[in-house]
Protein backbone atom coordinates (compact mmCIF):
# COMPACT_ATOMS: atom_id res chain seq x y z
CA UNK A 1 0.00 0.00 0.00
CA UNK A 2 0.93 3.88 -0.47
CA UNK A 3 0.20 5.43 2.66
CA UNK A 4 -2.60 7.56 2.53
CA UNK A 5 -0.78 10.65 4.43
CA UNK A 6 1.28 10.51 0.93
CA UNK A 7 -1.58 10.26 -1.12
CA UNK A 8 -2.96 13.33 0.86
CA UNK A 9 0.06 15.09 0.32
CA UNK A 10 0.06 14.89 -3.52
CA UNK A 11 -3.68 16.68 -3.48
CA UNK A 12 -1.65 19.80 -1.78
CA UNK A 13 0.80 20.08 -4.35
CA UNK A 14 -1.13 18.88 -7.79
CA UNK A 15 -5.19 19.01 -9.37
CA UNK A 16 -6.28 15.60 -9.63
CA UNK A 17 -9.04 14.88 -11.66
CA UNK A 18 -9.02 11.18 -11.65
CA UNK A 19 -7.24 8.50 -9.61
CA UNK A 20 -6.94 5.05 -11.01
CA UNK A 21 -5.15 1.96 -8.99
CA UNK A 22 -5.19 -1.84 -9.43
CA UNK A 23 -4.97 -4.30 -6.65
CA UNK A 24 -3.37 -7.49 -8.43
CA UNK A 25 -1.42 -8.81 -4.76
CA UNK A 26 -4.27 -10.59 -2.71
CA UNK A 27 -5.31 -9.09 0.45
CA UNK A 28 -8.57 -10.14 2.06
CA UNK A 29 -12.06 -9.33 1.17
CA UNK A 30 -12.30 -6.60 4.04
CA UNK A 31 -9.05 -5.34 3.74
CA UNK A 32 -9.77 -4.15 0.20
CA UNK A 33 -13.09 -2.69 1.34
CA UNK A 34 -11.64 -0.81 4.17
CA UNK A 35 -9.07 0.48 1.87
CA UNK A 36 -11.32 1.59 -0.83
CA UNK A 37 -13.10 3.39 1.58
CA UNK A 38 -10.27 5.30 2.50
CA UNK A 39 -9.35 5.95 -0.55
CA UNK A 40 -12.90 7.53 -1.17
CA UNK A 41 -12.58 9.22 1.74
CA UNK A 42 -9.09 10.80 0.64
CA UNK A 43 -9.96 11.75 -2.96
CA UNK A 44 -13.76 12.81 -2.01
CA UNK A 45 -13.53 15.53 -5.45
CA UNK A 46 -12.15 12.63 -7.92
CA UNK A 47 -13.74 10.19 -9.61
CA UNK A 48 -11.81 6.99 -8.39
CA UNK A 49 -11.37 4.31 -11.19
CA UNK A 50 -10.09 0.59 -9.81
CA UNK A 51 -9.26 -2.61 -11.34
CA UNK A 52 -6.89 -5.89 -10.24
CA UNK A 53 -7.48 -9.45 -10.06
CA UNK A 54 -8.51 -8.90 -6.46
CA UNK A 55 -11.05 -6.57 -7.33
CA UNK A 56 -12.65 -9.45 -10.16
CA UNK A 57 -11.77 -12.53 -7.07
CA UNK A 58 -13.23 -10.66 -4.36
CA UNK A 59 -16.26 -8.48 -5.50
CA UNK A 60 -15.79 -6.02 -2.83
CA UNK A 61 -18.83 -3.54 -1.79
CA UNK A 62 -17.43 -0.23 -3.78
CA UNK A 63 -17.89 2.87 -2.26
CA UNK A 64 -20.07 5.32 -3.93
CA UNK A 65 -18.35 6.93 -7.61
CA UNK A 66 -16.05 3.88 -7.51
CA UNK A 67 -15.71 2.60 -10.99
CA UNK A 68 -14.54 -0.79 -11.66
CA UNK A 69 -12.62 -0.75 -15.00
CA UNK A 70 -12.52 -4.07 -17.15
CA UNK A 71 -11.18 -3.04 -20.20
CA UNK A 72 -11.28 -0.21 -22.67
CA UNK A 73 -14.45 0.02 -23.02
CA UNK A 74 -15.26 0.82 -19.84
CA UNK A 75 -12.84 3.64 -20.07
CA UNK A 76 -14.65 5.16 -22.98
CA UNK A 77 -17.84 4.86 -20.80
CA UNK A 78 -16.69 6.85 -18.24
CA UNK A 79 -14.37 9.24 -20.03
CA UNK A 80 -16.15 10.27 -22.41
Amino acid sequence: YVPFEDLAKVLSHVKIDYVFTAFINALPKEDLENYLVKLKETFQHQKVFITGWQIQLNNPTLPRSVKVIQDYKDFKKYLC
